[in-house]
């Protein structure tokens, strides 16, 4: 009897441990989804010309010869320096030749 007791002991603490152990699973940012859908857009397309736009006025805030795509969601737009901007806040973008607009 005691024998059966601790082998359905076991059994129990054996489930819950089991049972509670989820792997995390980490979800992308809007930041990087946006990130990836740029990337997919673009493709192998050469960008000569990054403009960037406050969209509420239309107002240009910065002006580039290149842009890169980084992983943690973020773009960064070079033209003499480099200036990076979150893709968390961009509300839209527009690719017409080889010159990107991007919207935050």
């Amino acid at each position: 009897m005691i024998r059966f007791l601790k082998i359905f002991i076991l059994f129990v603490f054996s489930f819950v441990l089991f049972s509670s152990c989820k792997k995390e699973q980490i979800s992308p940012t809007q930041g990087e989804l946006m990130a990836a859908r740029l990337k997919t857009d673009l493709g192998n397309q050469t960008i000569s010309q990054v403009y960037v736009y406050d969209y509420a006025s239309g107002n240009i805030r910065s002006m580039g010869t290149n842009e890169r795509l980084n992983d943690d969601g973020t773009i960064t737009v070079l033209n003499g320096s480099s200036l990076i901007f979150n893709l968390e806040s961009l509300i839209t973008y527009s690719i017409s030749g080889s010159t990107l607009s991007l919207y935050f």
